[in-house]
C-alpha cells in the first residue's frame, strides 16, 4: 500500500470513471498502479453491492449528525496530531484509515477486510513523509473518502497532473456549486451518516481542504464547529514541500506531476490562512477557536481543555486521564532545514498573517 494509496478502495465505476475523464497511460509505474486499484476495486465494488443490499435503507432512514466538529488549518501545522488526542474523547468519533479507504462498504466490510488490511498495513505503520502511524484503527481525513466517493476533490490534479503548475494553485472550486456541490454533499452526508450508524456520536472531523470550503461546510452542517491550528511557517513551508512532493510521487497516474516550491507553499499558506481569517468572523458563538500547535505540543491537556470550553463541549475526566497517559509518549518529529534566505523570503511574504498568529 506504499503507491496509490489515495484511489485504495476505490469502486469499479468510479475508478473507470476517473480513467474515461482523464485518460490512461501505459509506463510500467503507472500500469502497476492501474492493476493494483483494479484488483483492489472489484473487492470493494462487491463489499459495496453487499452494504448497499444489507444497509441501505438504513442508510436512508438515519438522520444526518449535524453538529461535527472540524479541524482546519493548513496541511503540516500537527492537525493529524491533534486529530489522534481526540479520538480518546469517549463521547466523540473519528473516522479511521479503513473508513476513509474503503467508504462506499466499511459498515458490511469492517469484518471481512478491516483484518486484511491490518495484516497489509502492518501493526507499525509510518507515514512515508513523516513518523506518524497509519495503522487501520488510526484517525484519517475525511478528503479521501471524498475522492474515491464522487471524484471532488483537489487530490484529482495530483493523481492526473495537466498542467505545469503546482496541484493545489491548479484547482479553484473548493467552494463548491450546482452539479459539483450535489456530487460532493451526497458523498458527504452518506459518509458522515454511516460514521454515525457505525458509532452513534459526534464526529470529529480533520481535513485541511475544509480551511477553503468553509461556506460549502456551513450550508451542508450550519451547527459545525471549527478548530483552526496554527504552527510558525518556517515548520510548515519545509515540510509541506516534503511531503507533496512524497505523495506526488506515489500517487500520480501519468507523467507531468509538479513538484512544490517554496514559492507554491507560500502561495497556498497564505491562501488559506487569509480564507480562514476571513470567514470564520461571522461564525456564531461556541463554534470557532484557534489552537498554537507550540502550546498542544507542550500542554495538550490545558490546549483541549480551553478549545473544549470555547466550543461548549463537555471535557470529562476520563478523557483527560487518556490525553495524559497519551502525551507521556514520546514522538520523534522529522526536522527540515531551512536557510537564513528562505526564512527572509517567508517572512516577507507573510508578515501579517505571523504577526496576527504572534510569530514576528
Amino acid at each position: 500500500m506504499k503507491f496509490a494509496y489515495l484511489l485504495y478502495g476505490i469502486r469499479l465505476k468510479k475508478l473507470f470513471r476517473l480513467i474515461r475523464n482523464n485518460g490512461f497511460s501505459f509506463r510500467s509505474t503507472y500500469f502497476f498502479r492501474f492493476l493494483f486499484l483494479l484488483q483492489n476495486a472489484l473487492w470493494s465494488s462487491l463489499f459495496c453491492t453487499i452494504e448497499k443490499f444489507r444497509y441501505g435503507k438504513l442508510i436512508v432512514a438515519t438522520p444526518l449528525p449535524d453538529e461535527p466538529v472540524i479541524i482546519i488549518g493548513s496541511w503540516r501545522t500537527g492537525s493529524t496530531y491533534l486529530h489522534q488526542l481526540l479520538q480518546f474523547d469517549p463521547n466523540r468519533t473519528v473516522p479511521d484509515n479503513f473508513q476513509v479507504h474503503l467508504p462506499d462498504s466499511f459498515l458490511f466490510s469492517v469484518k471481512y477486510y478491516k483484518p486484511v488490511m491490518k495484516f497489509l498495513m502492518g501493526k507499525n505503520a509510518r507515514r512515508t513523509f513523516d513518523n506518524v502511524s497509519v495503522c487501520a484503527d488510526e484517525p484519517q481525513e475525511d478528503e479521501f473518502a471524498i475522492l474515491k466517493m464522487c471524484g471532488q476533490s483537489p487530490l484529482i490534479k495530483l493523481i492526473y497532473p495537466d498542467t505545469n503548475q503546482f496541484f493545489l494553485l491548479n484547482y479553484d472550486d473548493y467552494e463548491l456549486d450546482g452539479e459539483n456541490y450535489e456530487e460532493w454533499k451526497k458523498a458527504m452526508i452518506e459518509f458522515c451518516t454511516k460514521i454515525n450508524i457505525a458509532t452513534s456520536k459526534q464526529i470529529i472531523l480533520k481535513n485541511p481542504f475544509h480551511s477553503l470550503r468553509i461556506k460549502t461546510i456551513r450550508r451542508l452542517f450550519p451547527r459545525a464547529k471549527f478548530i483552526h491550528i496554527y504552527r510558525h511557517p518556517y515548520n510548515i513551508i519545509p515540510s509541506s514541500i516534503n511531503m507533496w512532493n512524497i505523495v506526488g510521487r506515489q500517487n500520480a497516474m501519468r507523467p507531468g506531476f509538479v513538484k512544490a516550491t517554496i514559492n507554491d507553499t507560500v502561495e497556498v499558506l497564505d491562501k488559506v490562512l487569509s480564507y480562514i481569517n476571513i470567514h470564520t468572523k461571522d461564525l456564531p458563538e461556541q463554534s470557532y477557536c484557534e489552537i498554537k500547535y507550540e502550546n498542544l505540543e507542550e500542554n495538550p491537556v490545558e490546549e483541549i481543555k480551553n478549545a473544549y470550553k470555547k466550543l461548549g463541549l463537555p471535557f470529562t475526566a476520563t478523557f483527560e486521564e487518556s490525553l495524559r497517559l497519551h502525551h507521556s509518549k514520546k514522538f520523534i518529529k522529522n526536522k527540515y532545514p531551512i536557510s537564513e534566505e528562505d526564512k527572509a523570503f517567508i517572512s516577507e511574504k507573510l508578515k501579517h498573517h505571523m504577526e496576527r498568529y504572534g510569530y514576528s
